[in-house]
């Protein structure tokens, strides 16, 4: 891939021949171009055959005005895709790498439990590991960057292989290497293994971790171990990914489709601008741009439909493999089982990271103001004593300055001391405003308590009322009941009798209120003990239904001998 600054008209590049589709575009470009001239000459000597031929006509415009829309629209297509195949290929590529390195770190981390008790075992294994992820991953490129090879196995792959760097392959196991070189060659006299040298690779990574788990150099329990093979499979994918965008090119009937379009303007193109333009220069240049620019988008296209490769555009493999070496190397090296930590005499107090933070290279907080927002800022607000003593609000000692040569210790006071009163002034006004944000927090934390306090009342309040009309409905039922059973009493007397009844108790009604009138007749004596009593004594001497009724309660009287009252009556008697 060309390493390039993409600035405004790129002047560095522009005549740059290394990658460029200028060459291709102007394959087709200028024969086209000079086509356009030379028949303009044969038309200046034979006048009627352009007439005879058509190339003035409209149509003929129109006609090639189809064709280059038609095969513009073709070449967005195949464009669109090629850059999306260039970028999905580098994305699979980076997750894989960086799955494969995820899974190695992962184990040299666990391998670190077990250093003291079984170092060579632990020595061995990450050595071992080291060079196998490094040959994987190179393998991998290598199997995306050879034309020839299908499933890792090509006869003539070894000039693309040496260009791939492995770490160390001769610290490998002899009996390892063999297994690899005869699973892609095939062993001599036999019929060939036709192996994926990547796959081998796989396999022997997870055989060497399940080998170490069991002799204790990874001392980590098998769930949490499982997430390495699960990395290790997910890298695997994104490069059956990569693959799968090698060995599927663009379609055929597209690619056949638009050579042939460009093939017709190259022809087409000439003819139409020699019937259009009078001046040779001008038929030149006309056909010339249209053709470099239609051929040069078609070249760029063909050049990022396949980005695995050697050319110049395509992408970086051997230096991704450099990086994976990179990597590794720095796994294996000692200082990588180094456990971070914080100095002795390291501040754990957030004012003096503030104050470090804001002055790193010496200026103040004012000078640091000014260069960020490029406007004067204002000057430093001194606190007073009352404000310094405030409860809770520590003292800001400046930070120790960093070994650099040091101004005169005057300038060096006067500066400290000035940034130290503005920081503290800082950090004063951001207590109070947090101490303000705190009172309002508060009171609304009250508010929402009152709240609270008057739902719950609420609440406490309707489970009453729910209450209360749950008895009151249990009275309503009562009470027709009680009438439904009146009205089948009186349903069963007879006409004459429930007639005769009526007539005596409306008579004795009004005897009953002409008495209570004249005070001859205290209250009803159903309302009373002694009446209740006395009523109740004379019920067995009452007569039966259709006698006179002669009790001066006309309520009481209907209660003994169980008639059910006109619904009427009551309205009659007391109108």
């Amino acid at each position: 891939m060309i390493d390039y600054d993409s600035s405004i008209w790129m002047v560095r590049h522009l005549f740059s021949l290394k990658g460029s589709v200028i060459p291709g575009a102007l394959y087709m470009a200028i024969p086209s171009g000079i086509l356009c001239v030379l028949i303009m000459i044969f038309n200046e000597h034979f006048p009627d055959f352009q007439v005879n031929f058509g190339s003035k006509s409209i149509q003929a415009a129109s006609v090639w005005n189809a064709v280059t829309v038609s095969l513009l629209f073709a070449l967005g297509f195949r464009t669109d895709k090629a850059y999306s195949r260039f970028w999905e290929g580098t994305t699979l590529l980076h997750q894989m790498r960086g799955e494969w390195f995820d899974a190695a770190s992962c184990l040299f981390a666990f391998s670190k439990l077990a250093m003291n008790n079984k170092r060579k075992e632990v020595m061995q294994f990450r050595h071992a590991l080291g060079r196998l992820m490094s040959l994987c991953h190179g393998r991998a490129l290598d199997l995306l960057r050879a034309p020839d090879e299908e499933a890792g196995n090509s006869n003539n792959s070894e000039e693309g292989s040496q260009m791939i760097e492995y770490m160390d392959l001769g610290g490998l196991d002899q009996k390892v290497l063999r297994y690899l070189m005869h699973s892609k060659k095939g062993i001599p006299g036999t019929r060939s293994l036709t192996f994926n040298n990547v796959e081998v690779l796989i396999h022997m990574m997870q055989t060497l971790i399940v080998d170490a788990q069991s002799i204790g150099a990874i001392p980590i329990p098998p769930p949490i171990l499982s997430r390495v093979f699960q990395t290790l499979s997910r890298g695997q994918v994104n490069l059956m990914n990569c693959s799968k965008i090698k060995t599927t090119y663009f379609p055929f009937p597209y690619a056949q489709l638009i050579a042939f379009m460009i093939q017709v303007l190259f022809f087409m193109t000439p003819v139409v601008m020699s019937g259009v333009l009078e001046h040779y220069h001008w038929g030149f240049i006309c056909t010339f741009m249209p053709m470099f620019c239609i051929s040069g988008m078609n070249c760029a296209a063909a050049e990022l439909e396949m980005p695995f490769g050697d050319d110049s555009n395509d992408l970086p493999l051997q230096k991704m493999q450099d990086e994976m070496n990179s990597s590794m190397l720095m796994l294996i090296r000692d200082e990588a089982d180094l456990l971070p930590g914080v100095a002795d005499d390291c501040s754990f107090e957030w004012k003096f990271l503030a104050h470090d933070l804001f002055n790193m290279d010496g200026r103040s907080a004012r000078e640091l103001h000014t260069f960020v927002s490029d406007e004067p800022a204002p000057e430093p607000k001194v606190p007073s004593p009352k404000a310094m003593a405030q409860p809770g609000l520590p003292a800001i000692a400046p930070a120790a300055a960093a070994p650099a040569p040091a101004p005169p210790a005057a300038d060096l006071s006067k500066e400290t001391s000035g940034a130290v009163l503005e920081l503290e002034a800082k950090v004063i006004e951001q207590t109070r405003m947090m101490d303000k944000h705190l009172e309002k927090f508060q009171k609304l934390d009250q508010t929402f308590d009152v709240l609270l306090q008057g739902a719950s009342g609420l609440f406490d309040l309707l489970k009453q009322n729910a209450e209360l009309l749950t008895a009151v409905s249990k009275t309503a039922a009562d009470v027709a009941s009680s009438y439904r059973e009146d009205a089948a009493a009186a349903a069963s007397m007879g006409p004459s009798q429930r007639r005769t009844s009526s007539d005596d108790l409306m008579a004795d009604v009004a005897d009953e209120r002409q008495m209570i009138s004249d005070g001859s007749i205290g209250p009803c004596p159903a309302k009373s003990p002694s009446a209740a009593t006395d009523s109740t004594k004379d019920s067995a001497q009452m007569p039966l239904a259709g006698t006179s009724i002669q009790s001066p309660c006309r309520q009481h009287a209907a209660k003994h001998e169980g008639l059910m009252l006109p619904p009427d009556l009551g309205t009659r008697s007391l109108s």
